[in-house]
């Protein structure tokens, strides 16, 4: 079965059910509306008959992922069974049912389902993406778009980085001024705007109702510039707010910083339903370590946050805070990255001396979260940012020219692909990994067609990476993204169409070149 990510169990015969019972585009509304409800799905003669069997809540639990963005461990475990009278799928819960009307929905789009017996489950129970809509706001329909991506790759996060410096998109209650300010901001002169309580409300309903769980991220102590925008009075450092990788930070001897971040952090938390809060942490540049931690931990003591349910980048581990849940992003050398003195300095980063300091100060996070035990979210930078630009000649015909981070070397498909969760991070204990993301970060992208377009196929070897039990080797996965390149065509996902896997063709759909637009 030409599915992504590729099932546990799969054992089918050369003899197929037609499947005129599900819309070509996949899940229809009314199929949803039966899986949530245990019904049973009729259409031209072919049933899809959901079951739900019993199990103990308690052992299933001692056999699921730990963390999954619900708060509690989710059974997503299915098994789909087809012969010549039907399809019965058997999940113990919705969300395990969802998964397996995904796969059938694949099928459908091809019009057949094999006979025989799938049963499937996923390694990690946090499979997501970090998409970056503070530097270039999308507007609702795009980011619904990515989340029906996400859910057709049994995908189950959108982690939204929604503040940062160059942009606030988040209301909270009480302080209008945020989004007064903030929301117009963007990076790169792009049109900025905050979203709106109850269309955000909509949306994060939307999104559970896939199987998809928003969990937001308020980035601080650094990457403030919006904020200080609005509260020029809260900040310490040296910068000018809204300059990208500024040197402003919040005051963290400032009493009046807690009281602004009591009521940001409690608002967001009344327009979310995962009980995780992202709290950024990342790239405090101008701020010494005493004062990094010391702002941590009077955060986190102050607001009474509970250490469980908060997420921060690897460099909380610096903190001494005791957060239970640290993404690691930064690789801990500079394979992937623009090393040449000259070629940094014009395109205004750090210097290659600098870089050697950031790399083994990350090797030393690693080294901190191994030795206190903290679960891990895989973010690695080399293989899971996807705003690095393609080493494919078809990105050109593409429209993606000049897109993706310069300070990132291009990389092809299959070398996004080929790594291995166990080894990725050097130094990692594999037992530490609680989930697996993506991060789309967007100073380079400037609408939700283009991050479409950044994000698949690569997101699809994310996908199969954090579902798989034994690693797929490339040769399968590409023989998957050939077959699912047209059902996403059909559901009008847009992607590059890889030379690698393809060969040299026509690119769907493409949009004028936007090189012009990167800052």
């Amino acid at each position: 079965m030409t599915v992504i990510p590729s099932p546990l169990h799969a054992h089918t015969g050369a003899t197929a059910l037609a499947l005129d019972a599900i819309a070509p585009h996949g899940f229809d509304d009314a199929a949803v509306e039966q899986v949530s409800r245990w019904a049973q799905v009729h259409a031209d003669g072919v049933p899809i008959v959901l079951r739900r069997p019993q199990r103990d809540p308690a052992a299933a639990a001692a056999e699921l992922p730990a963390m999954h963005p619900s708060g509690v461990p989710v059974d997503e475990r299915h098994r789909i069974r087809v012969d010549a009278t039907g399809i019965v799928v058997e999940a113990a819960t919705d969300a395990g049912a969802f998964r397996a009307m995904t796969t059938i929905a694949h099928s459908a789009a091809v019009g057949t389902v094999a006979h025989g017996t799938i049963e499937d489950a996923p390694r990690f129970g946090w499979r997501g993406l970090s998409l970056d809509v503070a530097r270039t706001p999308m507007p609702i329909e795009g980011i619904r778009a990515i989340v029906e991506i996400l859910a057709s790759l049994k995908l189950n996060v959108l982690h939204l980085h929604l503040t940062d410096d160059q942009g606030w998109r988040l209301p909270i209650e009480g302080h209008p001024e945020l989004t007064e300010v903030g929301g117009p901001m963007a990076m790169a002169g792009r049109p900025g705007f905050a979203y709106g309580a109850a269309e955000y409300i909509e949306l994060e309903a939307w999104a559970r109702d896939r199987h998809v769980w928003i969990v937001p991220e308020i980035d601080m102590p650094g990457h403030v510039g919006a904020l200080l925008a609005a509260r020029p009075d809260l900040a310490a450092g040296s910068g000018t707010p809204g300059e990208y990788a500024s040197r402003l930070h919040l005051d963290p001897d400032d009493d009046a910083v807690y009281e602004l971040l009591a009521d940001v952090l409690e608002a967001t938390s009344r327009l979310h339903a995962s009980p995780y809060l992202h709290i950024g942490g990342d790239e405090a540049f101008g701020m010494d370590d005493a004062a990094y931690a010391g702002f941590l931990q009077r955060l986190i003591d102050r607001l009474g946050l509970d250490r469980s349910r908060l997420i921060a980048w690897q460099e909380a581990a610096r903190g001494g805070a005791g957060i239970e849940t640290l993404q690691v992003w930064r690789d801990l050398d500079r394979e992937g990255l623009e090393t040449d003195p000259e070629a940094r300095r014009r395109l205004g980063l750090l210097a290659a001396a600098d870089l050697d300091v950031l790399t083994r100060r990350g090797r030393e996070d690693v080294a901190r979260i191994s030795v206190e035990g903290r679960g891990v979210i895989l973010s690695p930078l080399l293989v899971a940012y996807l705003d690095r630009p393609y080493a494919d000649r078809a990105a050109e015909t593409a429209g993606l020219s000049g897109i993706g981070l310069p300070i990132y070397l291009p990389r092809t498909v299959r070398q996004s692909f080929e790594f291995a969760i166990e080894t990725v991070v050097p130094g990692l204990d594999p037992a530490a990994v609680r989930g697996v993301e993506a991060a789309l970060w967007t100073e380079t992208i400037a609408d939700a067609e283009t991050a479409e377009r950044m994000l698949l196929p690569r997101l699809a070897g994310i996908a199969q990476r954090s579902w798989e039990h034994e690693p797929a080797t490339w040769d399968d996965h590409a023989a998957r993204l050939r077959a699912v390149a047209d059902i996403w065509d059909r559901r009008g996902f847009r992607h590059l169409r890889s030379e690698l896997v393809h060969g040299a063709q026509q690119q769907p759909d493409c949009p004028a070149d936007k090189s012009e637009e990167r800052p």
